[in-house]
């Protein structure tokens, strides 16, 4: 079991907590818990259902895109 020290020492900041879209087609944005809002390039033309997120960031997801049926 970790203490807190080696907890606190691990933990990831900033982290990202959630993705915004302007418009239908338009840029995606990363929203961080420090206040800043990030982009990345390639994520301008991909449809919103293929962008999923973690802590980390933002990311392509064929699976989410395709759905269940995908295995």
């Amino acid at each position: 079991m970790q203490t807190l020290d080696e907890m606190l020492a691990d933990a990831k900041y900033p982290a990202c907590v959630g993705i915004s879209q302007i418009g239908t087609w338009g840029r995606v944005n990363e929203c961080w818990n420090d206040g800043k809002s990030r982009s990345k390039w390639y994520l301008i033309w991909a449809p919103m259902s293929m962008i999923g997120f973690n802590r980390d960031g933002s990311y392509l997801s064929f699976k989410k895109f395709l759905g269940k049926k995908y295995k």
